[in-house]
Order: C-alpha cells, then structure tokens, then sequence
C-alpha cells in the first residue's frame, strides 16, 4: 500500500511541476488575488482591487488557497500556480486509496494510471483556476464515503458532506454535480441509509451556505459590489448568474459568462467534439461500456453506484450546458479514471468467460481507440497508426498470450492521451491559452472556442468583432500596463482612492496584479450596473477618482455605451496615444 502511494505521488508531482513551470497565470483572478493578500477585507468578501469595491464573479474559497500562499511567499506566478499543482498531484494518490479500497490494488493503480494520463487534468493545473482544488474536495468526499460505508460511526458520512460544502465555496454549484451519486451511494448501501443520507445531504447544505448567510447580515455600504448581480446580491451571483443563466442563457444574457463560443453546441457526443475530445474524450467510449455493462451484476454495490452515477451526472450535465469551457470536464475525470480502473479487471475476467460479456472489454477499447483516431486526425496527427494498432491488438486478443494482449491494450488506450499532454506547449504569457487552458495542439478553434478569434475578445472586451485576427499566441489587448499611461497618471495623482478607473476586467487587471488602486467598473463581463453614472459622478466630486480609461466608440452595447457616453458628456478627453486604443478622461471638472 504504501508503495505504491509513495511512486504514484512522485510521478504525479513530476507531471505538474513540469506543468507548473511551463504554465500561466489568468489576468483576472491573479489581479483578485493579489488584492485579497493586500487587505483582509478584499480578503473575506473576495473583492478583485485592494480598495474592495467589487467583488470577482465567483465565491472566494479557491482564491482564499491562493492569497494566503502569496502572503507566505510573495506575488509571483509560481506562487499563483503552486495550488493547483499541489491539489492535482494529491488527488492521485487519494484516487487510488478510495478506488483500491472498492476494487484492489489493481484497479486502484488502472485509475491512477488514467487519471495521470488525463489531459484536461494536467491543462488545468497550469493555469491558478480553482478546478483543481475543487477535484481534490471531491475525491475526498468520495474517499470519505467509501470508509463511511465500512464503518458504523458517523464521522465519515459527516466529512464527506462537509467536503462537497467546501467544493462549493471553491466553484459553487459545479459541487452539487456530484451530490446525487453520493446520495445515491448512501441509499444503496448497508446500514441506516435514510439517515447517512440525510447527514451527508444536511452537511453538504450547512458548509455550502455557510459563507452566503455570514456575508448576508453585513450591510451594502459596508461591503464592495457584488460583480455578477444587477441588483447587489451574492445569492443572485451565484444561483442566477453562475447557475440558471449560463444553464438558460448560455451566454447571452449581459451579465452571463464570456463562455459561450466554447465547447461546442449542446448535444450527446459534445465530450467526443473538436474542443472537447482532445480533453476528457479519449477514453470515455470504454468507460460508458464498462458501466453499461458491469452496473448491473454489481447494482448492489453502492460505489458501482457513486462513481458511475459521478460520471454520468457530470457526462450529462457538460453536455447539455451551454457555454461550457472545456476545462470544466476536469470534473469527470476522477469518475472516468475510476468506473475505467474498477471495470477492467472485472471485464478482463470476463474475457475467459464463453459467455457475451467477454466482448466487453475489446469493443470498448476499440470504441476508445476510434475516437483517439478520429481526435488525432482533426488535429493533422496519425490518427491511421491508432487505428492500425487497434487492429492488431483486436488480432491478438483473439490469438495471442493473455499478457502480452493486456500490456499492448494500455499502451495503445494511453498513448495518445498521453501524447496529447506531452505536445502541449508552453502558456504564452497574457494570451488567451490562461483563460481557457487546453492540452494538445493550440489551435483556434481549441483556444478561442471558434475559428475566428476575435468573436471571443469581442465578448471579453465588449466591443464589435473588428480588426486583424489576432495570433494564437497573441496576448490580450490591454493585458499589459502601459508605462507612458501610468507616468501620466501618477505624476497627477493628488490623493485620489484609484488611479483611474476602466469598463474591462483584462485592462484593469495588470494594474491590479502590480499593485495599484484601480476601479474596475463593469466587473468581469463589464455588463455590471456598477457604478451607476450618479454613483461614477459622486466618487469624482468626492476626490476619489479623476481618470476613466475606456472604451468610448459610439454604438457600444448595455452600459458599457452609458459609461462612455457619460464620459464624452462630463469629461476631456486626454491627447495621450495608448497602445490598446482606448481613451483617457480627465474628469476634473465635473
């Protein structure tokens, strides 16, 4: 046992400190962090400048990791990235624990072994998003289940509930995908299973909400504004904006998520498409096979029940979403690597069987070798080779040494994935790779989520879709402080609260990431009704804010055209030349 545990966690650290330091860090949450690690009030209310006048879009757990390692170490990417790599490394060993306890030693080492080769599980660690640490709450929670079903006490189911409570102040309802198969699990196995339901169910409730009802009693001119709500609400941010409309809106509300040209159009093989296959697809054929077929011999086994039930709630709920990036599957590879890990040796006993089921295993495996052809000619590889080695792996399960079939099978199913993470190159600093990371090759559609890249800076920047098309590896306008603006604006800066204020998150950002006070209007989207033109007038006549750097073409959309219609009205423009294109108001007269 411990052996194993220990060669698994090096090889684990291994791969993602190769991606940590090959990896980027997004412009948006990276400025939010480096503002809740400068002040403890951005801190606990989650707030994107150091001033805490509006909040990221999202709860605040998973910054909460990050901000607390740069208090520690300092604001440096590899700080930022050190999270996500810690969280993906620890969450392989504890795979292999939870599913070792379920199905042996083997399976356990299949699972590790799958999930080590899951290319959206490496592509996100190399980016500080939360995914990660989100994963490593749920694994837990399913390991913690899994002792809870051996033993009578009440402490496992209890922590179990509360790890999936702390899933959801990292990323929020993503948490709950799990929640019915671990019910579930509970109702199916031995013991009192109404009440582990309940305890489990209740706790995960309790911590889930903990933070939004503490928050909620602290008053609004006490706290910022909350980025992600029209009328200043946390609840709105995360069951309106976060939940109902990205499931209703897809996208096209004004205050949804800039997500909507990714992952494809909704649909049953959207897991297998151009974004997504690359990523979660390679062996999700011979996982859907494996549970088909060996769920219901072992429909009494409740972690037959959780980890199937994990992956075909998550499979459902990413294929049907609109708008979802494709780093959000990172959530079914656990599940994935376990229904795989657990699956094998029952099918791979089945194979000496004269019964049907011995088909089992070779048709999902040649399914999964299909679909790794089918991936790898989209992206120009030799996707002929996969095929051709299924081919003969299919000869020798019919022929050839039992052995010999088994060692030739994995290499075939993971080699590709495998080569997948090994061809994805660097993160390009500031370019869009930090904002939707991917492994394999960059391409536009993979990045940018269609072939024209600048339909998705459009929805980021909130401007029409004009100019060049911009290179993949392009960093975002406005993604870098402009050094002759800021001399400009420091050597007139008399005691303002912020330096200027800016309609974008990917302007604002930089200059939050180095440190000085800036009001990002707008929020991440910069549909936020914060502030209001009377709210924007009263922050200048009270001292706190001169400058506005906007966007301020005629015939912007939502309030971002109020803002820069009410800055053409009150304000000067400053003849100063910004490389982003955008405009400078003096807003000492109004």
């Amino acid at each position: 046992m411990r052996r194993p545990l220990v060669v698994l966690t090096l090889v684990a650290g291994c791969l993602h400190g190769w991606g940590l330091f090959r990896g980027g860090t997004h412009y948006y949450y990276s400025a939010a962090v480096r503002g809740m690690s400068t002040s403890w009030s951005a801190f606990v209310f989650g707030a994107v400048d150091p001033a805490a006048s509006m909040t990221v879009d999202k709860l605040p757990g998973g910054l909460w990791i990050q901000a607390l390692f740069v208090r520690v170490f300092g604001f440096h990417s590899w700080v930022l990235l050190l999270p996500g790599a810690l969280a993906a490394t620890a969450t392989v060993p504890l795979l292999f624990a939870a599913v070792r306890r379920w199905a042996g030693t083997r399976a356990g080492l299949i699972a590790a072994a799958v999930l080590l080769a899951s290319p959206v599980a490496f592509a996100t660690a190399r980016v500080n998003l939360v995914d990660p640490q989100l994963v490593l709450c749920l694994v837990a929670a399913a390991y913690a289940l899994t002792r809870a079903l051996e033993d009578v006490r009440w402490r496992w189911v209890v922590a179990a509930g509360a790890l999936v409570g702390v899933g959801f102040q990292i990323k929020m309802a993503e948490a709950w995908v799990v929640l019915p198969a671990l019910i579930a699990a509970c109702s199916v196995g031995p013991g009192p299973r109404l009440r582990r339901a309940v305890a489990l169910s209740g706790t995960a409730l309790v911590v889930s909400l903990a933070w939004l009802v503490a928050v909620g009693f602290v008053p609004r001119g006490e706290r910022p504004h909350v980025d992600g709500s029209r009328g200043d609400s946390w609840w709105e941010m995360v069951f309106g904006y976060n939940g109902l409309g990205r499931s209703l809106a897809g996208g096209g509300s004004p205050l949804s998520s800039t997500a909507a040209p990714y992952g494809g159009p909704p649909g049953p093989l959207r897991l297998l498409d151009d974004q997504l296959g690359g990523q979660i697809g390679w062996l999700l054929p011979l996982a859907l096979v494996l549970l088909a077929a060996a769920w219901w011999p072992h429909r009494r086994d409740p972690l037959w029940t959780l980890w199937g039930g994990w992956l075909l709630t998550g499979a459902l709920v990413l294929s049907f979403l609109p708008g979802i990036h494709p780093y959000y599957a990172t959530l079914l590879a656990p599940a994935l690597a376990a229904v795989v890990g657990a699956g094998v040796p029952v099918a791979w006993s089945w194979w000496g069987d004269r019964s049907g089921l011995r088909w089992v295993l070779p048709i999902g495996g040649v399914l999964s070798v299909v679909g790794a052809a089918v991936v790898m000619n989209r992206a120009g590889g030799p996707g002929w080779l996969v095929a051709v080695a299924s081919v003969v792996v299919l000869g020798m399960a019919l022929r050839g040494p039992r052995r010999a079939v088994a060692a030739l099978g994995a290499v075939v199913l993971l080699a590709a994935p495998v080569a997948w993470i090994a061809i994805t190159p660097a993160v390009a600093a500031n370019s869009m790779h930090t904002a939707n990371p991917v492994a394999g090759p960059q391409t536009a559609v993979a990045v940018f989520g269609v072939a024209d890249p600048r339909v998705t800076l459009a929805r980021i920047l909130g401007i029409p879709p004009t100019g060049p098309v911009p290179a993949i590896d392009a960093p975002l306008p406005g993604s870098a402080v402009d050094p002759a603006l800021l001399e400009y604006l420091r050597t007139r800066r008399a005691g303002e609260r912020f330096l200027f204020a800016t309609g974008d998150a990917s302007t604002a950002s930089p200059y939050l990431a180095a440190g000085y006070g800036v009001l990002p209007m707008g929020g991440f989207t910069g549909f936020s009704p914060y502030p209001e033109p009377a709210e924007l007038a009263g922050l200048i006549r009270g001292g706190q804010l001169r400058f506005l750097y906007l966007t301020a073409v005629p015939g912007l959309p939502g309030v971002l055209g109020e803002r820069a219609q009410w800055a053409r009205s009150h304000c000067a423009p400053v003849p100063l030349r910004t490389p982003s294109g955008m405009t400078l108001f003096d807003c000492a007269a109004v």
